[in-house]
């Protein structure tokens, strides 16, 4: 059961953010497509601990699967519904609603109809200006795990604990210009410098593309170069790479592996966007923040997972 849980935001949204309707008592729901919400709980453990506490502060919590197209996959009484949430929702009386990001301009939208419901979107998406008082928005911030991740592969291709990775070199591959993509890239340029030296870090910056043909040869150019670490800052292109990677040779550093666990003999690190942890702190803000000041936007925290099948490379980075 895929109850994410609300309870555990809702004093966040209170104490911290000072969102509309945080004084009632009203249902919790979390809106958001059935591959997100796999995502998100993926082994169960997450809901089970959220739940937990839920109960304990007795709260009745509520999930809603969406379709591809955005609306609900279940109707309230059998009847069609063409709104964005069932009818039933609003009948219940929502004091906040949990929103996936891909949903993130309904949510806007709906929260300016209705301001004394509370939105939650536990992700970046949408345009962020000018959002109403009752939204807020958690974002990851990958700079300092991208730090960690090039700290971690600089040791590795500098072969500075001597097992047989020496002059293996790194190289970075983007096909985005966003200053976010630009910010890790550089975070990751400098944990990197931190282990190793320039001559072994290769930055390709492709621009803006989806052309695999392009994508496939700055690939096979970078091997040519002696790279084996790739990280991949590729998006939507990132599966095509990875399939790359896999036929002619190379090791990956990629965003959120845990979505989907493919590929395990060509990833061996990821950036993964730690929702458990951000809860937590954001609990811990809450208690510690009784200002009442209103945040549009709360900091998530992310971190680097190994893949476990690679041992050696872990040992070799002095991670065990």
């Amino acid at each position: 059961m895929r109850a994410l849980v609300s309870a555990l935001v809702v004093p966040l949204v209170c104490a911290l953010l000072g969102l509309a309707g945080c004084s009632r008592t009203g249902n919790y729901y979390l809106v958001g497509e059935d591959y997100w919400l796999s995502y998100l709980d993926r082994d169960g453990s997450f809901t089970r601990h959220l739940h937990k506490l839920a109960r304990e502060r007795g709260r009745r919590l509520v999930v809603m699967t969406l379709e591809r197209d955005g609306h609900e996959s279940s109707r309230a009484g059998g009847e069609e519904e063409a709104g964005w949430l069932a009818s039933a929702v609003w009948e219940a009386d929502p004091e906040l609603i949990l929103v996936s990001p891909f949903q993130a301009g309904r949510a806007v939208a709906e929260a300016k109809r209705r301001p004394e419901v509370s939105f939650l979107v536990l992700g970046a998406g949408g345009n962020r200006e000018a959002v109403p008082p009752n939204l807020a928005f958690l974002l990851f911030d990958k700079a300092q795990s991208y730090r960690d991740a090039g700290r971690i592969v600089g040791t590795l291709a500098a072969g500075s604990l001597g097992i047989g990775t020496a002059r293996k070199k790194c190289g970075v591959l983007s096909t985005r210009s966003t200053h976010r993509d630009r910010t890790e890239i550089d975070a990751f340029r400098q944990g990197f410098l931190e282990s190793a030296g320039e001559h072994l870090l290769v930055v390709e910056a492709l621009g803006d593309t989806k052309d695999r043909v392009k994508i496939r040869r700055a690939i096979l150019d970078l091997k040519l170069e002696g790279v084996t670490y790739f990280c991949l800052k590729t998006y939507d292109l990132t599966r095509y790479c990875l399939d790359v990677l896999q036929k002619e040779g190379g090791l990956a550093i990629i965003e959120n592996w845990m979505k989907t666990w493919a590929y395990d003999d060509v990833v061996f690190l990821s950036i993964e966007e730690d929702y458990h942890a951000s809860v937590e702190s954001a609990l811990e803000q809450a208690r510690g923040d009784a200002s009442g000041r209103r945040l549009s936007l709360m900091r998530g925290s992310t971190r680097v997972l190994w893949n476990d099948g690679f041992r050696e490379l872990k040992r070799a980075a002095g991670h065990e």
